[in-house]
Parts: C-alpha cells; structure tokens; sequence
C-alpha cells in the first residue's frame, strides 16, 4: 500500500477510537495516522487515494459519535498543535486545543475569543463547526483558514466570506477540505480583564455540565423559528419569555419539557443536568446513545411538532 510505504510504522492498524473520542465511545479504523505537517497532510490525502481509501479527518474527538464497528479507510489526525501571536492576529494550527488558543490570546491581551474558553476540542474541529457560547462564535473572528483538499492533496487559503459560515455550519462540513491552520484578527483589550472573564466562563461551564461523563457536547443544535404563530399553542404556552423574544429555543429546553431529563437506554443517558447532553455512563455503545437520540427527536416532533436537527456527526454509521 502506498500510505505505508510513505509512512511506514507510523501508521496504526486497527486503533480504537474510543481512546480519541470525549465520548469514549467508537470501534477500530482500518487505519489510522497523525500527520505533523501541512506536507505531511498532503502526502497522506495523495497516498490515501492512490490507494483507494476513503479518508476521515479526527480533531479532538468531540462532537462527534463514532460507530462501535470503528471507521473503514483511513483516519487522519492533523498533529500540528502551534499557537502564536503575531500583533493583534493570532495563528493556530488546526490540531492545537481550543483553550490554548484561548490562554494565548488573553494572557497577550487581546480580545476576541475569550467566549470560548472551557470548549472541548480542537481550533480545526471549532472553525469546521462554528463553535459558539455566551454570544460569540468562530466566525466573528476568523481571518483566514488553511486546508488541504480531500481529493487531490492541494492546499488553498480561505478568507472569512468564503468560508461561508453559518449556525453551527460552514463550507468545510460540505466539501472535502481538511483544516491545518487558521489566523485569527482580535483586538487589544485588558489583559487582567479578559484572564478573570475567561477563569469565570469555565467556571459556569463546569457547574452547568456534566463533564464528569463521556460526552460530544451539545447534540442537538436551538431550533429557531420567525414567528411564535408557528409554534404548537401547547408550546406556546409554556414558553419563556427569553425564547420568545429572541426567537431561539435551546434543544435543552424540549427535553425538559417533554420529561426526557434522566432517560437512560443502556448506558447512555440524557443528563438531569443539562438536557442537551446524552452522556456516557460508562458503558454506553454507539448504537444505545443512537437509539437514544433518535427517541428524543421523535418524541419532541410528536409532542411540538418541532424537528430538532443534530449538531454532532455521526461517523462510520452506514445509514445517517
């Protein structure tokens, strides 16, 4: 096979990802291998397809559900991990932690992505889904991002209009581009300001989560409507005034309402803490936390007549 004469013992047969993934949960890749370098990326995607193999790229293991049967093909980790700061922008490769990018930014004084601050993940997998909390998202402050095309190997530059940014969405969730780095224009501000603001954000994150399980985060994304004459007069009713104003209601909210904080399947659970994260117990397969999701969904259609869509993706399921 190509990608082993181009990288040799590097690559892993038959890797876990559960070891890669926050929900602890995913079978084995065929086969797996982080690459360190933009070039590095290239050769792979290039090998990967002299050999015929489909291609998965892996962040940091969040927002995603990866199937117990694992993932065919081959599954790349982008390795790079360098943050810095130059003037006002700050560069990120694409397989640095989120938080990372977040402490550099604020301990040079500058603001901008402090918002993010307590984010699993990685700045790759936070730009290809347009990460966001407490007001901000990755797309008020993307400059420019770098990617390597999943078909050929080459490498392009976007500007921020082209990555075409959207509610949890961008261009690279529905072409084959793979993230390696981005820059990023901020702003300078208190440099003791922005340090408090962030210990605070990952402070109310870490009492309004359950991180003590295995999670991907949000599953479902707020449903958003334009007017409340098209919401059930049931929900309408028992809407808060906050939802209604800002035409937004957090997924969250339907599992309240519906009595599905708590429901368990298996191993999997949807938390009494927070009704927007389906957990891991500790021995939930991909199929359970599958099964579960897919009853929330239709119990919140039956009784709202509202359909909720995913905000995590499902990896290596034959039907989505």
């Amino acid at each position: 096979m190509k990608i082993l004469e181009l990288f040799g013992d590097r690559v892993k047969k038959g890797e876990l990802l559960k070891n890669h993934t926050t929900y602890r949960i995913g079978g084995p890749a065929d086969l797996y291998l982080e690459v360190k370098n933009v070039a590095e990326a290239a050769k792979a995607v290039k090998g990967a397809k002299e050999d015929g193999l489909p291609v998965f790229v892996l962040g940091g293991g969040s927002n995603i559900l990866v199937a117990d049967a694992g993932v065919r093909g081959l599954v790349i980790v982008y390795g790079g991990r360098e943050v810095k700061v130059e003037g006002n922008r700050l560069i990120a490769d694409a397989g640095a932690i989120t938080f990372l990018a977040v402490k550099m930014s604020t301990e040079a004084g500058l603001t901008g992505l402090e918002w993010a601050a307590g984010i699993p993940g990685t700045v790759g997998g936070a730009i290809r889904g347009n990460a966001g909390a407490y007001g901000g998202e990755m797309k008020d402050r993307i400059d420019t991002v770098q990617a390597v095309n999943l078909e050929t190997g080459d490498s392009a530059t976007f500007n921020r209009p082209s990555c075409l940014f959207g509610y949890r969405d961008s261009v690279f969730k529905h072409a084959p581009w793979f993230i390696v780095r981005a820059a990023f224009a901020l702003a300078p501000g208190d440099r003791d300001e922005l340090v408090a603001k962030t210990v605070d954000l990952v402070a109310k994150r870490r009492a309004k989560l359950p991180l003590e399980y295995g999670s991907a985060g949000s599953v479902f994304k707020s449903f958003f409507f334009n007017d409340l004459s098209e919401l059930s007069e049931g929900l309408r009713k028992s809407l808060p005034s906050k939802y209604a104003e800002s035409n937004r209601i957090p997924a969250g909210f339907f599992m309240e309402l519906a009595g599905l904080k708590g429901k368990c399947l298996g191993g999997a659970m949807i938390s009494e803490q927070h009704g927007n994260f389906f957990v891991n117990s500790g021995s939930a397969t991909a199929a359970e936390v599958r099964e579960l999701i897919d009853y929330a969904k239709m119990k919140v259609k039956e009784d709202f007549n509202v359909s909720l869509e995913e905000e995590i993706q499902y990896v290596g399921f034959e039907k989505v």
